[in-house]
């Protein structure tokens, strides 16, 4: 979503703003507000990027469907609590939004990574990273225990 430029973005991203069937204009909020929001990374993993993009697709707001939300951030190496939280702030507004919009969404505190300027990374990453419903071998496939993670971790 927002982590890169339009341009930039990989394969398998579909765009850097939400789509507009993800918040579709209601009565009484006002129209376009999917595009207020820029997550860093937002996963619907039981949506195909292929449905996704497509102009006709439409789909209804369904407990079925988890709306994943993460947000990350930059930060001194000893500044992690403070970065993680003013991301966990960050898109309280977008899951309320789609919660009544009907959507099931996982967003917490712990849906924030902080990662240090001289490349640390939490330890408490890990149950986030192994959590999330991603398929094997694809780029948001996230470290596994057996893998060392790319760079010095703190407590």
């Amino acid at each position: 979503m927002d982590a890169t430029s339009k341009a930039d973005l990989p394969d398998y991203a579909a765009d850097n703003r939400l789509p507009p069937w993800l918040l579709p204009d209601q009565e009484g909020k006002p129209a376009g507000r999917h595009l207020h929001y820029r997550p860093d990374i937002l996963l619907i993993p039981s949506i195909s990027l292929a449905a996704a993009l497509n102009p006709d697709f439409v789909v209804l707001p369904s407990e079925r469907d988890t709306i994943h939300i993460i947000e990350a951030g930059y930060t001194a190496d000893t500044n992690h609590a403070a970065k993680q939280h003013e991301k966990a702030q960050q898109q309280q507004a977008l899951a309320a939004d789609l919660r009544e919009a009907g959507w099931k969404v996982q967003y917490t505190p712990q849906s924030a990574i902080s990662l240090g300027f001289a490349g640390t990374i939490r330890k408490d990453l890990h149950p986030l990273l192994t959590s999330l419903p991603t398929k094997p071998g694809s780029a948001a496939t996230p470290y596994t225990t057996t893998q060392s993670p790319p760079s010095t971790t703190l407590s």
